[in-house]
């Protein structure tokens, strides 16, 4: 693994090491060019965070089958809404990611993201609640164009979801987000978290 291209967040060391994914008795070696979505091309609706999918992947759209709960799709591609917090998410997101045939994913958001990008990032979430409304409301109750049955889920549950995951986890999050980006480690319990600016 280049050195010069470290992992946005540092993978639990159980489930993967020297380029090795190992979790729920699948092993799969890994090298940092299968993960070679550029920053340049990542697309602006990824919430802040390591992962995140780029403009280039227009027509795979599978990788949301792999890792529910964090990956979505609209008309164009597939991006994160949320980012994952567990082992078993982090290695779903993982697999997720190396499967895509065209490698449209990228592992190092965390090497170019600001406080000062994650605010005008915040400052554009109505456009993905309004996104989101709007889609659930065409939606019929039983459609699952988002996930496969993997997720038990309609994509009228997803979206609702994602909603309220904006609407009512988001901020959190990036505020610790931005703890982790100012002082290079998870916020512990007593540190105080710096506000979004807007």
């Amino acid at each position: 693994m280049n050195d010069s291209k470290r992992w946005a967040i540092p993978p639990p060391e159980e489930i993967f090491c020297e380029g090795i994914l190992c979790f729920k008795g699948i092993t799969i070696e890994l090298n940092r060019d299968d993960f070679s979505g550029t920053w340049s091309e990542k697309y602006w609706k990824n919430i802040p965070g390591p992962f995140f999918g780029t403009n280039v992947n227009m027509m795979s759209l599978m990788a949301s089958s792999d890792a529910p709960g964090h990956l979505i799709h609209d008309a164009k591609c597939e991006f994160y809404w949320k980012p994952p917090c567990t082992e078993e998410e982090y290695a779903d997101c993982i697999t997720a990611m190396w499967c895509d045939e065209i490698d449209s994913y990228g592992v190092d958001g965390n090497d170019h993201w600001s406080p000062q990008l994650v605010a005008e990032w915040w400052d554009r979430r109505g456009e993905l609640i309004d996104w989101a409304k709007d889609r659930y409301r065409c939606t019929s109750e039983d459609a699952r164009t988002f996930w496969t049955d993997k997720g038990g889920m309609t994509d009228r549950q997803v979206l609702s979801q994602y909603i309220d995951s904006i609407e009512n986890e988001a901020e959190d999050y990036l505020r610790s987000y931005i703890f982790l980006l100012l002082e290079g480690r998870p916020a512990r319990i007593g540190d105080s978290l710096p506000r979004i600016k807007e």
